[in-house]
């Protein structure tokens, strides 16, 4: 009997041993390795000062990662990593900022399935006596306060790296959003899980265009309309050469004809402005945006709809497309374009109205086209108008200076309209709120009428944040169709092969704290695109901003 209980002990102590030194795989041990090596770089001030060669550490150490299986040996490997970088001094840690803490996670550092005891302590010392200096790989922006990337080598003749050298580029991307993109929180896909995901597609790729795709999806992951999409030789390819040269809108899951890219594209293709193309050789258009959600940069399902062109590409230059027309349904085999030619494409006249009377008491003024010395002298010419002043905000205003300008005409007194959060290099991660932003000045004298500001998927970043100042008017009522939801100055930065990017920077809120981001901004009276409209040249945005002035 008591040989049984001593081999049921050393079972149980065995079982207990294999448990205890239980194989990682190789997707934690990579994403372990890529989130220690982006906590160091920002952390510790060693590696903050730039001290080392970064890049060619985590390249060095990759391969004794791999070489580990257990959480034990891949401790080991990080604590030798660690102590190589010299001994952090304790320091005296402020508390009390207010900070914006949504983005903020570093409850990795204590997950006990990867890391020993030792190491944890290890990483929390190290944040709580952190780099509170100047970070040799990041700064910001003076005045503004988002991120700029700094001493990044860009490999630009990287077009299929190695492994490890892809992996970098992984690394370096997944850490620049971890710590200093404002708009985190925000994400549809956690963005840890997006790490766990993409290591695979980037240590498996098995050709540039399979590495550059798997960028490209990255950078998509973070929903930002901010993001540059990654665009290169092989995607090209990957897309196909072949297009359909339209201008569009998506309506009612179709792809609703608003234009052509240049001449004779009408009659060549017996196509006209208000068909409504339902499926591209056989595949709907509801089931082809989704398919390429994945490649289309957008903070929102509008913004990928009004971004999706590559569903009209192709390898092959006929396609076969099902369209309806005044409520019937055709189908027809048409000839696409080789791509290159959108390099002719002649360019559409550009409206350039700055301002204009619509009525005796009604004005209009497109922001797209004031600058700031003309200003004055356009609010002096609208003001006279009693009921009403329409501001089209469908395009890209000048600058800040335009929107204070017009702002001190339009408000009674000054007052906050917009909050903002910058990224905090002494503490990454987190984030710091800055003084409300405010406009306008004590002004008896302001204009009475009804402010009203048109909005659609055309207002982007500045264009939203001109919007949330007028909108702090007194009468200001706004119309249209969901903005861009893209709010924030932008960090622009490259990747691995010199692929270009970027993110908003600063995270932009209304006073209540009611997020633009993903959003867009507040809208009175939404206006939804109909094919009618389409198909009759109408401005219907404006129409009904007209009669809401006269009411």
């Amino acid at each position: 009997m008591k040989k049984i209980l001593v081999l049921i002990l050393l079972t149980f102590l065995s079982s207990s041993f294999l448990f205890a030194q239980q194989k990682l795989t190789e997707t934690e041990k990579l994403a372990s390795t890529g989130k220690l090596w982006g906590f160091l770089k920002y952390y510790h001030p060693e590696v903050a000062k730039g001290t080392f060669n970064w890049d060619k550490q985590l390249i060095e150490v990759l391969p004794e990662v791999e070489q580990a299986t257990t959480k034990e040996q891949l401790s080991e490997v990080y604590l030798k990593w660690i102590a190589s970088l010299g001994k952090v001094k304790k320091t005296n840690t402020k508390s009390g900022d207010d900070y914006f803490e949504k983005n903020f996670n570093l409850s990795w550092i204590s997950d006990s399935t990867i890391f020993t005891p030792e190491l944890s302590q290890k990483l929390r010392f190290i944040e709580n006596n952190r780099n509170k200096r100047g970070n040799h790989y990041v700064s910001t922006r003076k005045y503004v306060g988002n991120v700029i990337i700094t001493n990044e080598p860009e490999y630009k003749n990287f077009e299929y790296p190695d492994k490890h050298y892809r992996l970098l580029c992984l690394f370096r991307y997944w850490n620049i959003i971890e710590y200093f993109f404002p708009y985190k929180y925000q994400t549809d896909q956690n963005w840890n899980d997006v790490l766990l995901e993409m290591i695979p597609r980037f240590r498996d790729a098995k050709s540039a265009t399979e590495y550059h795709l798997a960028i490209l999806e990255t950078v998509v992951k973070i929903d930002d309309g901010h993001t540059l999409p990654i665009y290169t030789k092989k995607l090209a390819t990957f897309f196909g050469k072949y297009w359909i040269p339209i201008n569009y809108a998506v309506i009612d899951n179709s792809i609703v004809i608003s234009g052509f890219r240049y001449k004779g594209v009408d009659k060549r293709y017996d196509l006209k402005v208000g068909d409504a193309i339902l499926e591209i050789d056989g595949i709907s258009i509801a089931e082809l945006l989704q398919q390429n959600s994945k490649y289309t940069p957008a903070s929102h399902q509008n913004g990928k709809e009004k971004r999706s062109s590559i569903i009209l590409r192709g390898h092959k230059p006929e396609v076969t497309i099902t369209y309806k027309r005044n409520g019937k349904i055709f189908e027809k085999t048409i000839h696409r374009d080789d791509v290159s030619t959108f390099k002719k494409i002649e360019p559409v006249a550009r409206d350039k109205t700055k301002w204009k009377q619509l009525s005796k008491n009604i004005a209009y003024v497109n922001l797209g086209n004031v600058e700031t010395s003309e200003v004055d002298q356009i609010m002096d010419s609208v003001t006279t108008c009693s009921k009403a002043i329409i501001f089209d905000i469908r395009n890209r205003p000048k600058g800040t200076r335009v929107m204070r300008r017009i702002s001190v005409r339009l408000k009674p007194q000054s007052d906050v309209f917009a909050k903002i959060i910058v990224p905090d290099l002494s503490y990454p991660g987190k984030f710091r709120w800055k003084e409300g932003v405010e406009s306008g000045i004590r002004n008896k004298n302001y204009y009475k009428g009804k402010v009203i500001l048109l909005v659609n998927g055309h207002t982007l970043s500045h264009g939203e944040y001109f919007t949330m100042c007028l909108q702090s008017s007194p009468n200001a009522i706004t119309i249209g169709q969901q903005t861009a939801g893209a709010d924030g100055n932008v960090s622009q930065f490259k990747l691995i092969g010199g692929f270009k990017t970027a993110m908003s920077g600063t995270g932009i809120f209304y006073p209540d704290g009611t997020e633009t981001q993903r959003k867009g901004v507040k809208i009175d009276i939404e206006v939804e695109p109909t094919i009618a409209v389409v198909i009759e040249n109408r401005d219907e945005i404006l129409e009904k901003a007209i009669e809401v002035a006269k009411d």
